[in-house]
């Protein structure tokens, strides 16, 4: 009978909500506070940056209130949207054996340039894509005029599809 009641009492202590010396529960902290609205304003940015990349892919526009909207979601749903814009911007590029030769073919390419041009004029752009094949890709307009994320992601795509063959030197070492 004792142990049955002295763990009832320790139980019901258990439950009782802790109350501080002054009598007031505990809150969160102001530095607590201050990191947390740093970090949804950091998850509110990295999903804006995602959501513009997606559009520029796309060929569209990001609706003017976004940022406004986005604001009031919680932590969790927009780590949950910035998972889903990374899947829908990175494609292939996510893989990091892709990046490395992707790397290794840019530094042979064109040195790492986004701007570079082949003496013809033929090539452009960080991976010397030919127009023929940067449209192909998915590509529009000049290719050295194009981001160089954009650059990687449609290099991560050819390579994707058709192999190493499009570099017939750098693809290779």
């Amino acid at each position: 009978m004792r142990k049955t009641l002295m763990s009832v009492l320790a139980c019901a202590v258990c439950t009782v909500p802790a109350v501080a010396a002054d009598g007031q529960t505990p809150t969160a902290t102001t530095s607590q506070k201050a990191h947390a609205a740093r970090y949804h304003k950091h998850l509110v940015r990295k999903d804006h940056k995602l959501a513009k990349r997606k559009a520029y892919l796309h060929s569209q526009r990001v609706k003017r209130n976004r940022v406004a909207i986005i604001r009031s979601w919680s932590n969790l749903k927009l780590v949950h949207d910035i998972r889903k814009l990374r899947r829908q911007t990175l494609g292939p590029a996510r893989f990091p054996w892709m990046r490395a030769k992707l790397r290794r073919i840019s530094r042979c390419e064109s040195h790492n340039n986004p701007r570079a041009v082949s003496a013809s004029g033929t090539y452009r752009g960080k991976y010397q894509f030919s127009f023929r094949t940067w449209a192909a890709a998915g590509g529009h307009g000049d290719p050295a005029a194009a981001p160089g994320w954009e650059q990687d992601r449609r290099a991560a795509i050819a390579l994707r599809r058709w192999g190493a063959g499009q570099w017939p030197i750098c693809g290779y070492r």
